[in-house]
């Protein structure tokens, strides 16, 4: 998969602000610790927003950092 269009990067940044801040954070902590970036979020955060959660992972992957999905 190739990297997160221009479109969605806003998208997410305008419906998503937390989601990418914990991507940033998860990056950073990782390289700190010289580890995978790696990241749990609850499915609820995306709103029963099927776009959303798609754009978001898309982000994530484009940003190598690896998401669990929980149900709570």
């Amino acid at each position: 998969m190739h990297d997160i269009s221009p479109e969605t990067l806003r998208f997410v940044e305008e419906n998503a602000p937390d989601f990418v801040l914990a991507v940033q954070h998860a990056k950073e902590v990782a390289n700190q610790k010289q580890k995978p970036a790696k990241l749990k979020v609850v499915l609820d955060t995306f709103e029963d927003d099927p776009f959303l959660l798609y754009a978001c992972l898309w982000l994530a992957l484009s940003e190598g950092v690896q998401i669990r999905l929980l149900a709570r």
